[in-house]
């Protein structure tokens, strides 16, 4: 067996490249996992072109499964070979963040997020689980996926919206606002990570409301502005909640039973799929979100 494996890096800001790195080998409380699937998500993206301070040759990848390789001396109730999932975040459940609650913010502000901020991320054949014990969650055999390529519109109506605003046909705040009779809405959610979105979010809700702030910020390094009129000068109860995944494997294995039961289906936000030989292609088509590519799915 070869002690090497491929991995996709950050080469620079701006640029990706696959590579060769050891296979590593794992600490005391740590797994390795072999990989078998991932995604890319668009906070690779934004992390390649500058969001976050990370050195150069990082790998990058915080959303894979695969099956144990090898476990570090002191990991109990696992054993090679096993179909596992690990959650983007992965806490140490010891500090005090953790302790009060705040695992997505292990040891410091976003410390939870840990793969390629501050190690190697998981878009290689093998890759570290830190607190394996707590990060490791087994895929349930039962657990099946279907592939599903549906034009963006036609998702969000399955997944629940009544409503669809396409911004390309005129300001989706005056668009939100005409829809609710000049009204706004009782919540909005940003999950883009620009200043653009994130103010639209604060002008549709209404006084009262709620903005979930879910988006990765970064990549525009502009301050976030709070116009003062959609603020009511600060004054008009509107609730501004920001968040982290909180990681661990209790939370995967209850999504996993909801994906059992067919409560939710997460397949159909996978679009595309390629092998790993091709993962800088699919890095570049995220990027410039060609043929309405949503999620790329990449096979080991």
């Amino acid at each position: 067996m070869t002690d090497t494996m491929r991995a996709l890096v950050i080469e620079r800001v701006g640029s990706t490249a696959v590579v060769e790195k050891p296979i590593p080998e794992p600490g005391p409380e740590e797994a390795i996992v072999r990989t078998t699937a991932a995604l890319i998500c668009t906070s690779d993206v934004h992390t390649v072109k500058g969001a976050l301070p990370v050195p150069d040759g990082r790998t990058l990848g915080h959303e894979s499964v695969g099956v144990i390789h090898k476990l570090g001396s002191a990991v109990t109730g696992w054993t090679e070979g096993q179909r596992v999932a690990v959650n983007a975040v992965t806490p140490c459940y010891r500090c005090a963040y953790c302790q009060r609650g705040f695992t997505s913010q292990c040891g410091g502000a976003l410390g939870g997020y840990k793969y390629t901020v501050q190690m190697d991320g998981n878009m290689a054949e093998y890759f570290v689980v830190p607190a394996a014990e707590a990060n490791l969650t087994a895929i349930p055999d039962s657990l099946t996926g279907v592939e599903s390529r549906p034009e963006r519109q036609a998702l969000a109506k399955r997944f629940g919206a009544d409503e669809i605003v396409d911004f390309s046909q005129g300001d989706p705040v005056e668009q939100i606002m005409d829809l609710t009779g000049g009204e706004g809405v009782d919540a909005a959610i940003e999950a883009f990570g620009f200043p653009q979105t994130f103010e639209a979010c604060l002008r549709v809700t209404k006084a009262g409301g709620r903005v979930s702030n879910i988006g990765y910020h970064g990549e525009n390094p502009a301050p976030l502005q709070l116009p003062l009129d959609a603020f009511g000068l600060g004054m008009n109860d509107k609730a501004i909640h920001t968040g982290l995944c909180p990681g661990g494997s209790e939370r995967m294995g209850r999504m996993f039973q909801l994906m059992i039961s067919g409560r939710i289906d997460p397949t159909p936000m996978t679009t595309h799929t390629f092998g790993f030989d091709d993962v800088s292609r699919a890095f570049d088509m995220m990027t410039t979100k060609e043929d309405g590519i949503i999620k790329p799915l990449i096979t080991f």
